[in-house]
């Protein structure tokens, strides 16, 4: 019961700063593992993908073997997604 009632509390400070420093990439992602972590999977996964911090892929469609070459035709077949490299320093 305490271990609820600090989440509950924890859960409620994320809320605070979020609304205190809403542009918070930080704040954002350190709320979505809190719910990811605390018994709220879909819920954390939800605001990490809306970070983008995680990414569906489908499976391939082929073999891929991983050896550091792009010779495969399965890879030819993939999609590309082209990543930003972004500083999240605050």
């Amino acid at each position: 019961m305490l271990t609820q009632a600090r989440v509950a509390e924890a859960e409620e400070i994320f809320q605070r700063t979020a609304e205190q420093a809403p542009h918070s990439w930080r704040a954002k992602y350190r709320h979505a593992r809190f719910l990811f972590d605390n018994d709220q999977r879909d819920a954390g996964m939800a605001r990490l993908r809306e970070l983008g911090t995680v990414m569906d892929v489908g499976p391939a469609s082929g073999t891929i073997t991983v050896d550091g070459r792009l010779d495969e035709p399965a890879w030819e077949q993939s999609g590309q997604v082209e990543l930003p490299f972004q500083s999240y320093r605050e």
